[in-house]
């Protein structure tokens, strides 16, 4: 999933191979826009909630920007992520 201008757009299939995921990065990497790193973090928690417990729940953040425009403080919010899961 990238994050730019708004949108969160789903790169690659859950439960793919690393390399799917790789290859799904490779060329996506660019930046513009307003990011909301809590608007991402509730469509990957939407996400992994479909996955069943007995699968492999993990996510890599790789964030980088001057400014977000998140609503809330995200240490409370990813918090309030950790107990929902």
């Amino acid at each position: 999933m990238t994050i730019k201008d708004g949108l969160a757009p789903c790169l690659a299939d859950l439960g793919g191979s690393p390399d799917s995921h790789v290859e799904a990065l490779m060329g996506k990497l660019e930046c513009s826009g307003d990011s909301s790193l809590q608007n991402a973090l509730n469509l990957v928690h939407g996400y992994l909630n479909l996955i069943p417990s007995c699968g492999y729940r993990e996510v890599l953040i790789l964030y980088s920007a001057l400014s977000a425009c998140d609503t809330e403080d995200l240490h409370g919010f990813t918090l309030r992520l950790q107990s929902w899961m």
